[in-house]
């Protein structure tokens, strides 16, 4: 059985949140200022908003799940993740699962591990903790050799 363990550098969903909140609010200051410098307050203080309103619901949703372990074999498949701070498991039959690398197209390309369980998304994991892209490039081709 192939086995993958991921870390998440000890941080639960609160904590990752509170961490992109500080992020966002940070550049949204940041971008804010210096539009208001060189424009108009006003356009500063709207762009601020507007950039941390978008941030925040990205963030938000990017956040939220965490695959700390997958497991797969010719016949079974297990995907142990959180979903906010709530532990959760989906497994099945590998011929049930399809794992692929996806790109989510915003400013840059951003990658994500895209899990489908009978032909239907269940799970999406953003770069964060352990999760690099090269570690979800290994994970799909691991799981395509089976």
């Amino acid at each position: 059985m192939t086995n993958y363990h991921f870390k998440n550098d000890g941080l639960r969903h609160s904590q990752r949140e509170k961490n992109s909140l500080v992020t966002n609010i940070i550049i949204s200051i940041v971008l804010g200022g210096i539009v208001a410098f060189t424009n108009n307050i006003y356009w500063g203080i709207g762009i601020g908003l507007f950039f941390f309103i978008i941030q925040y619901f990205k963030s938000d949703r990017w956040d939220k799940t965490f695959i700390s372990n997958i497991s797969f074999d010719p016949q079974k498949t297990n995907i142990e993740f959180s979903l906010r701070n709530k532990n959760e498991n989906l497994n099945g039959e590998t011929n049930e699962f399809k794992i692929k690398k996806e790109i989510a197209f915003n400013k840059t390309k951003t990658p994500y591990l895209a899990i489908y369980h009978n032909s239907e998304l269940q799970i999406k994991q953003f770069e964060m903790g352990d999760w690099t892209e090269t570690k979800m490039d290994e994970v799909v081709s691991a799981f395509s050799k089976i």
